[in-house]
């Protein structure tokens, strides 16, 4: 049974949260092009969703994105190190997408396909 108040805070958490399918867009595109200080900001919004969810299935996410955030703030970060976050970032996501509810899945595996492919490239 739900109650009205729990109720009401999942929707602020779903009004809160960054949109997927606009990350997905991004992440179609030239990330090359992607201004770090933005993707950084970005990074930080995802970071508080997560942590407003109350979700503890998403920390291994949450870690992962601070480790991309640390290495984006780096000048002389390495392609490979930044690709191999990506990749675990791209199956921690899909493994959310495997336990998430109906309306996310397909959300949630198509950000972590496109995550993983990201990282690979």
């Amino acid at each position: 049974m739900v109650k009205s108040g729990d109720n009401q805070s999942t929707q602020e958490n779903q009004q809160q949260a960054p949109d997927i399918s606009e990350l997905i867009e991004v992440l179609h595109g030239d990330v090359t092009s992607i201004d770090p200080e933005g993707a950084s900001a970005s990074i930080d919004e995802w970071i508080s969703a997560i942590k407003s969810s109350g979700d503890e299935g998403y920390e291994e996410i949450s870690t992962h994105l601070k480790e991309l955030k640390k290495l984006l703030g780096r000048k002389k970060a390495k392609a490979s190190e930044i690709g191999a976050v990506i990749i675990q970032l791209g199956e921690e996501t899909n493994k959310a997408g495997d336990e998430a509810e109906r309306g996310h899945k397909g959300h949630l595996h198509n950000l972590g396909k496109a995550l993983s492919k990201i990282g690979k490239s």
